[in-house]
């Protein structure tokens, strides 16, 4: 007998997201398209997320509870669950986020219809922590949906923006099998959309399904206050950027290099993507003016690191004496 294949799996990577879990749980159960399973990674949480993943796996056979007994940071948490996954397309869903109940048929509709669409994401309401809505600062229409392969890449690349296509219906097939999936470095989600836009065009549904919790503890906010730590002495002047440890728990303490990291694997995502020759050289020559529209911030990084490896050497040094 042949085990069925759902046609979309929905990846809730998760880490003490007890506040808004269940709310976003339910907006995903409750979807008009039912042929999904639902695959929660819970990376070692120390609040009531595992009682309240198991409540919802014991009503609902769809979902599959997985716990990580330590926190492997968040770049594993996020893809860990599409390696757990079955689906003919693929979403990520964060656990403060929510679904209207037609997102996902809706976003079904274009992929089925049209193979050249890699990408199907719903616009975007942001939403307070009690669910009211909220003015949306980000004002600008990304131009994803180009058929030059370049000037996706461009558009994903160049453009500062929130990354809200990461929440669309992937195709699975080319996010397994076309792509390493989500980096475990600063900018991860930027890379991995400019790798999937070489590779597809990308289709925003006109409706507001999407709406996304802006709220004191999500991560855009909460990281900043990390670099309180002493661990990094220049951090709070210089930079507001997380630590690398947050997206990859093995690199605590390390120096890293993040905007370095993400113009080498922007280069590194051109040549495996089937390109003509005139579009593989106008990705290349989109990288250039990257470097210049960063390099304070590589420059940044630089200090960063050298004050990272300086610090245990500085604190060996003998203290001079005060007179007074």
């Amino acid at each position: 007998m042949e085990t069925h294949q759902c046609r979309v799996s929905i990846g809730v990577p998760v880490y003490n997201g007890e506040r808004f879990l269940a709310g976003a749980l339910e907006s995903l159960v409750n979807q008009t398209f039912t042929d999904l399973e639902i695959v929660i990674s819970d990376n070692a949480s120390t609040d009531r997320t595992s009682e309240i993943c198991t409540e919802f796996a014991a009503r609902d056979s769809r979902i599959r509870y997985h716990r990580s007994a330590v926190n492997r940071g968040a770049g594993w948490n996020h893809n860990n669950v599409v390696n757990l996954s079955t689906g003919k397309y693929f979403k990520w869903a964060c656990h403060d986020d929510v679904c209207a109940p037609t997102l996902i048929s809706r976003c079904v509709e274009v992929l089925e219809s049209d193979a050249s669409v890699v990408v199907a994401y719903a616009m975007t309401s942001i939403i307070d922590e009690n669910g009211a809505l909220i003015e949306n600062p980000y004002k600008r229409r990304l131009q994803d949906y180009s058929p030059s392969p370049s000037r996706r890449f461009r558009e994903l690349m160049w453009y500062e923006h929130q990354c809200f296509p990461i929440y669309g219906l992937i195709r699975a097939d080319v996010l397994k099998n076309r792509t390493p999936l989500l980096g475990c470095h600063i900018g991860g989600d930027n890379v991995l959309l400019a790798r999937l836009a070489l590779l597809g065009r990308f289709h925003e549904v006109p409706e507001f399904l999407f709406f996304n919790r802006d709220h004191g503890m999500r991560s855009t906010r909460a990281l900043p206050a990390r670099l309180l730590e002493s661990r990094r002495r220049l951090a709070p002047i210089v930079a507001w950027r997380p630590a690398s440890d947050w997206w990859d728990t093995s690199k605590k303490g390390k120096p890293d290099l993040p905007y370095l990291t993400m113009f080498w694997e922007y280069f590194n995502s051109i040549a495996p993507a089937h390109l003509s020759l005139a579009e593989r050289c106008a990705c290349y020559a989109y990288l250039v003016p990257w470097l210049g529209k960063y390099g304070t911030r590589i420059g940044t990084d630089l200090i960063v690191a050298a004050d990272l490896l300086a610090a245990p050497l500085l604190r060996k040094l003998p203290k001079a004496e005060t007179h007074g």
